[in-house]
């Protein structure tokens, strides 16, 4: 194949580097935003960045967090890859988790709520640890199913 030695050549090697190097300037810069937002609200909070979308490991962070800040999930290959992955951290971790998408502006997150309710176990767990947000939020809708699924 006259192309193959360009995908292990020089040419992939500095075209992956000049990935790696947006993608540490991204972090850096939305660390730096996080970490701002932190202070200047007097949060306790911990940095986590995992190198991987893999459910299980995002899982495992989410874990040992008091909530879960979650973004979209760029790189899958179709929409309704994010919401499972989504799906998987929010249900997975057990922890209260927050999926924050891309077009929000961070001063709309929390103003005006939806819950969804079917009297089950995990809603009765969600709405109590979504409790702070309710309670400073402009407007909360129940959403109740019509069934309850164990």
């Amino acid at each position: 194949m006259p192309h193959a030695h360009a995908v292990a050549g020089p040419a992939m090697r500095a075209l992956l580097e000049q990935h790696r190097v947006r993608v540490r300037d991204a972090e850096a810069q939305v660390r730096e935003r996080f970490e701002t937002m932190v202070r200047a609200r007097g949060i306790s909070a911990e940095w986590r960045l995992s190198e991987s979308e893999l459910a299980e490991e995002l899982m495992l962070h989410a874990r040992y967090a008091g909530l879960a800040l979650v973004p979209p999930f760029e790189s899958s290959p179709e929409p309704s890859m994010t919401v499972r992955m989504a799906e998987h951290v929010i249900f997975g971790s057990g922890r209260p988790t927050i999926l924050i998408p891309d077009e929000w502006a961070a001063g709309r997150i929390g103003r005006r709520v939806v819950v969804g309710w079917n009297a089950s176990r995990e809603a009765t767990r969600a709405v109590g640890d979504a409790l702070p947000f309710l309670a400073q939020a402009e407007a909360v809708t129940l959403m109740k199913t019509l069934r309850h699924i164990p």
